[in-house]
C-alpha cells in the first residue's frame, strides 16, 4: 500500500499542478507502482508484458534491452483497429532505435507493417520464423536458432507454444548480447 499511496499522491500533485490532464487509470497507477517497487528493490532485470497493443500501453514508458511481438491477431479492435496491419502498427510501439525486436510467425500484412515501423524507428528485427528449425528427438524438443542449438526442451502443451518458445529463446540471446548475464546452457532446465 505504501507504494500505491506514493504513486497516488504523485498523481494527485501532477493533476493539481496541471502537468497531467487527468488522474491516471487504475492500470497506469498499478504499472507505476510496480516500477517504483522494482526500483526500490533494485531489481536487475524485469520482464514486462505489454497489455493493450504497445504504443498506448502504460508499460511502454520503459527502455527495454529487447522487445518481442510474438503474434498478431484481431484483439482490442476498438482501440487498435480492425485490420491486422493496423494492429501490428500499434504493437510496433515497442520498437526502439538501435534495439532488437524479436518477432514470431506473423501474418504477411502484419509482418510488413512491423518491418516498415522498424525501418522508420531505426530498430532491428529478428524474425525467428525465418531462422533455424526445430525437431522432436528422444530427449525432447531441439530448437536451433540463428545462433545456437538448444536440446532437451519441454515446452508447454500446444503447437503455438513452440513458436512462443522460439521467441523466448531469441530474447534470452538478445539479453545476453546486451550484457545481461544469461546462462544459455541452463535454458533446457529452466523451461
Amino acid at each position: 500500500e505504501r507504494v500505491i499511496g506514493a504513486v497516488r499522491r504523485a498523481a494527485e500533485r501532477l493533476v493539481r499542478e496541471g502537468r497531467i490532464p487527468a488522474h491516471p487509470t487504475h492500470f497506469e497507477v498499478l504499472t507505476a507502482a510496480a516500477f517504483l517497487h522494482f526500483a526500490r528493490r533494485r531489481v536487475d532485470v524485469m520482464v514486462l508484458e505489454v497489455g493493450l497493443g504497445g504504443r498506448l500501453d502504460a508499460t511502454n514508458v520503459c527502455d527495454p534491452v529487447a522487445s518481442a511481438i510474438v503474434t498478431i491477431a484481431r484483439d482490442h479492435e476498438a482501440q487498435l483497429g480492425a485490420r491486422l496491419s493496423s494492429i501490428a502498427r500499434e504493437k510496433a510501439g515497442v520498437l526502439r532505435p538501435g534495439r532488437t525486436t524479436v518477432i514470431g510467425g506473423l501474418p504477411a500484412s502484419a509482418r510488413a507493417a512491423v518491418l516498415r515501423a522498424a525501418r522508420a524507428a531505426g530498430a532491428r528485427v529478428r524474425d525467428v520464423s525465418r531462422e533455424g528449425h526445430e525437431r522432436q528427438t528422444a530427449s525432447g524438443l531441439e530448437i536451433r536458432t540463428g545462433r545456437r542449438t538448444y536440446r532437451g526442451l519441454s515446452p508447454l502443451p500446444g503447437a503455438h507454444q513452440v513458436g512462443n518458445l522460439r521467441v523466448a529463446l531469441a530474447l534470452l540471446e538478445e539479453a545476453k548480447a546486451a550484457g545481461i548475464p544469461v546462462d544459455l546452457a541452463r535454458v533446457a532446465n529452466a523451461i
